[in-house]
């Protein structure tokens, strides 16, 4: 969980349920509201009705809160940082290399912060390393 920095607000990332496939159920980022129901464990990403779980409960199932954004199937999100306001379009990557091509972890990113200069930390507990992850240098003009 995070604090959004200019509102306030409380953020969390979710790791859904799993074996309904390999492109569900998704993982995401959201805000959380007081008092609000998100799903669990009788559906997922608001209204979608996990038909493995009985009793069946329509009424809550109807007051669902779908989240604010979808990070994809089994990403296993495990922090969060936030600079600016609530995230929209495509996830971009900004940091990899930990899986060799034969599947084997090099590293593992566990956790997230920003440093006081904007750049991301991100926390890898297989390489027992903080990396730090800046946007591309430009050259000055004079």
């Amino acid at each position: 969980m995070a604090w959004e920095p200019s509102t306030g607000a409380l953020w969390t990332v979710v790791n859904e349920r799993d074996e309904l496939g390999s492109d569900l159920v998704p993982d995401y980022m959201t805000s959380v509201k007081d008092g609000g129901f998100y799903g669990w464990p009788y559906s997922y990403f608001g209204g979608h009705v996990d038909e493995r779980v009985k009793p069946q409960r329509p009424d809550l199932v109807a007051q669902a809160i779908v989240p604010d954004y979808a990070l994809g199937p089994h990403t296993a999100s495990l922090g969060l940082a936030s600079s600016k306001g609530k995230p929209s379009g495509e996830p971009l990557p900004v940091l990899g290399g930990f899986v060799t091509s034969d599947g084997n972890a090099q590293g593992r990113p566990v956790g997230v912060a920003l440093d006081r200069h904007g750049a991301l930390l991100v926390a890898d507990d297989v390489g027992n390393t903080v990396w730090r992850v800046t946007g591309a240098q430009r050259s000055a003009r004079r």
